[in-house]
C-alpha cells in the first residue's frame, strides 16, 4: 500500500528552486566542500566533485548548473538530488517574501535619503540591529540645513521576525531582495528626490512608511513617503505625500488587480470596470448559484463578457470606446485613482510600471494596434475560465478566475485576477 505521505512530493531541486531559495545553493556548496554525501531521489547517495566553479555558482546563486559532476566522473542532474533538510535548512524560510520586501525597500529608501552608504552591509545592519516594530527609526542627513529622516515599518510579527532575523541563513534568504531594493533606491525617481532634499536649503522631515498591517482597502500603496516642510508664505509645517506611492510585487507575479467573490454583484463589479455588461445573464447566473453550480455560474459570466468584448473589438474602426475602456480599467485596477507605480523586485534587480498614460496617448495606442480577445478553460478538478486581451496577436492582459478556498459542501470562494501579460510591459514599463 502506498502511504499518503508519498503523494506530498516537493518540487524538484532545480535552478528555479535555488533561485527562489538561495539558502539551498549555500548548503549544497557547503556539502560539496565538506565532502558530505548527497541523497538521491531514486535512492542511495552520491559524492560530488569539489569543483571551485561549481561551488562558487551555488554560493553566489549565479549561473547555477543543471548538471553536476560526481567524484567518479559521471554527470548527474541537480534535480536528481533529494531536497533534504540539510539542503533546505530545517525551519529556515521567509514567512512571506512580499511582506519582508516591503520592509527592505523602505529601509533602502531611508538610507538613500539619509546619505548612508548604499550597500548590503549597511542595510542588514539596520534590519538586524536598529529596526524596531511599529517604532520610528530616525536619522539626520549631513547636508546644511540638515534633514530629519524617519523610517516606520509595521508588519505582522512573523513577517517582522523574518525581516530582522540576524542569522546568516536569513541574511542569505533576504539577499536578492536587498540587492533589488538597493538598485531601486539608487534609480532615477528616488535619486531625484534625494538630490532635491540635499540642495533645497530647507529643513525637511521625510518619513518612509511600510505599513503592511494598516493597508487600507482604498489604496494600492504598500509603501509611501511623507514630506513635511515649512510653507514658503506662512512658515507653518505642511505635509504631503511624494510621488513615491509604491505597489510592491516580488518575483514574476503577474497580478496587479483583483475582484473577489462569486456572487453576481461581484462578477458584475468586475466586468463593469471594463465597460462590459453581463446583466443579461443575471437570472441564469443566480439560478446556477442556487443549485451550487458555482463553476458553471462563473463560466457563464466570463463567456458572456468574452462575447461582448469580442463584439466591441469587432465594431467600426473609428469606434475606439471598448479599447479606451480597457486602458482606463487597467489604470483603475492598478492605482485605484492614486498616483501609483508598480515596482517588481526580482533576481537582484527591479522593474517599474507607471500608469500615467494620457487620454491622447490611449487613443493613439487604440488606433495604432489591433486588439482581439481569446478564451481558455483551466485544467484540473474545477475548471475555470480565463479571458485574455491580445494586442497584435500578443497576449496583453488577462482576467482569470481562481478558486480561493473550498467549503465542506463542495462550494468555493472565487477570486478574479487581473494579470499583465507579455505585451503589457511595452506600454507601461519604465526602464
Amino acid at each position: 500500500m502506498i502511504g499518503f505521505k508519498s503523494f506530498l512530493t516537493e518540487a524538484p531541486l532545480a535552478a528555479k528552486s535555488i533561485d527562489r531559495n538561495p539558502i539551498y545553493g549555500k548548503n549544497i556548496a557547503k556539502q560539496i566542500e565538506t565532502g558530505t554525501p548527497f541523497e538521491l531521489n531514486a535512492g542511495g547517495t552520491v559524492l560530488l566533485k569539489k569543483d571551485s566553479n561549481t561551488i562558487k555558482a551555488f554560493q553566489q546563486n549565479v549561473n547555477v548548473p543543471t548538471e553536476v559532476e560526481t567524484t567518479d566522473g559521471k554527470m548527474i542532474k541537480v534535480s536528481s538530488l533529494k531536497k533534504t533538510e540539510s539542503i533546505k535548512g530545517a525551519g529556515t524560510k521567509l514567512s512571506n517574501r512580499g511582506d519582508v520586501a516591503e520592509g527592505i525597500l523602505a529601509t533602502a529608501i531611508f538610507m538613500k535619503f539619509a546619505g548612508m552608504p548604499m550597500n548590503e552591509k549597511t542595510l542588514n545592519n539596520i534590519l538586524t540591529k536598529k529596526l524596531k516594530l511599529k517604532k520610528d527609526l530616525t536619522a539626520t542627513s549631513s547636508d546644511t540645513p540638515s534633514d530629519d529622516l524617519v523610517l516606520y515599518v509595521n508588519l505582522a510579527d512573523n513577517h517582522f521576525a523574518s525581516l530582522t532575523n540576524p542569522s546568516e541563513d536569513f541574511v542569505t534568504l533576504r539577499s536578492d531582495l536587498v540587492k533589488s531594493s538597493l538598485e531601486y533606491a539608487g534609480a532615477k525617481n528616488v535619486n531625484r528626490y534625494a538630490k532635491f532634499f540635499q540642495s533645497n536649503q530647507k529643513h525637511d522631515k521625510v518619513k518612509i512608511v511600510a505599513d503592511g498591517l494598516g493597508g487600507q482597502r482604498d489604496t494600492k500603496a504598500d509603501l509611501y513617503v511623507e514630506w513635511t516642510t515649512a510653507h514658503p508664505v506662512t512658515g507653518e509645517d505642511t505635509t504631503r505625500n511624494l510621488n513615491l506611492n509604491i505597489s510592491l510585487k516580488v518575483g514574476t507575479v503577474k497580478q496587479f488587480g483583483q475582484v473577489s467573490g462569486s456572487k453576481f454583484v461581484n462578477q458584475q463589479a468586475l466586468w463593469d470596470t471594463f465597460g462590459v455588461s453581463i446583466s443579461e445573464v443575471k437570472s441564469g447566473y443566480n439560478k446556477l448559484l442556487d443549485e451550487s453550480k458555482v463553476a458553471d455560474a462563473v463560466v457563464l459570466s466570463y463567456r458572456t463578457a468574452y462575447n461582448n468584448i469580442k463584439k466591441g473589438f469587432a465594431g467600426k474602426l473609428e469606434d475606439l470606446t471598448p479599447i479606451l475602456r480597457l486602458f482606463k480599467a487597467i489604470k483603475n485596477h492598478a492605482t485605484l485613482g492614486d498616483n501609483i507605480e508598480l515596482v517588481q523586485l526580482d533576481k537582484g534587480s527591479f522593474k517599474k510600471f507607471k500608469f500615467n498614460m494620457t487620454d491622447t496617448a490611449m487613443k493613439k495606442l487604440a488606433q495604432d494596434h489591433k486588439f482581439t480577445v481569446s478564451w481558455k478553460m483551466s485544467n484540473g478538478k474545477t475548471q475555470l475560465p480565463t479571458v485574455t486581451i491580445n494586442m497584435d496577436n500578443v497576449p496583453f492582459l488577462s482576467i482569470r478566475s481562481k478558486v480561493d478556498s473550498n467549503n465542506k459542501d463542495g462550494s468555493f470562494y472565487v477570486r478574479n485576477l487581473i494579470e499583465k501579460q507579455k505585451g503589457f510591459a511595452q506600454f507601461y514599463k519604465i526602464k
